[in-house]
């Protein structure tokens, strides 16, 4: 027979309880992959213009680099809450990216304009990544402790 007895009940409970909020409530460790993962790697792909990858300019007269004359879509990917900026969370999802109208023309192309896959390539081969950075932010909170 085994007699289980708990000590300092409401200490545990108060710990139990945390936990169960920690893992109920995950945003925080969406907020951490955003800034820890996502953003680095869309800043990286533009500004290495999708690993090379992108189609070149067909009017080398233009000086902006390649997505980014006004701006608007590279900071809608890069500076949550600002317009455009797509970021809906649920405790097992998250949905990131943009809603500025000229987006998919770039990501897909058009018959007029070259694909320049700047979503695609940001998240190519990240699993890896997103898993370290959840598996790191729920170990810090239950080594916490309450």
């Amino acid at each position: 027979m085994v007699d289980i007895q708990i000590h300092r009940k409401v200490e545990v409970d108060a710990e139990l309880k945390r936990i169960g909020a920690v893992i109920n409530n995950p945003s925080p460790v969406w907020d951490r992959v955003i800034r820890g993962v996502l953003i680095p790697r869309i800043r990286e792909t533009f500004l290495s213009e999708g690993g090379g990858r992108w189609a070149s300019r067909k009017d080398d007269t233009l000086t902006h680099p390649l997505l980014r004359k006004s701006g608007t879509l590279y900071s809608s990917l890069v500076r949550p809450g600002v317009r455009g900026n797509i970021n809906i969370q649920t405790p097992h999802s998250l949905e990131y990216g943009t809603d500025i109208p000229h987006a998919d023309f770039h990501e897909f192309g058009t018959s007029r304009v070259q694909a320049r896959p700047y979503l695609l390539y940001a998240v190519e081969n990240i699993d890896g990544k997103v898993a370290r950075e959840i598996d790191q932010y729920f170990q810090s909170e239950f080594n916490r402790g309450g």
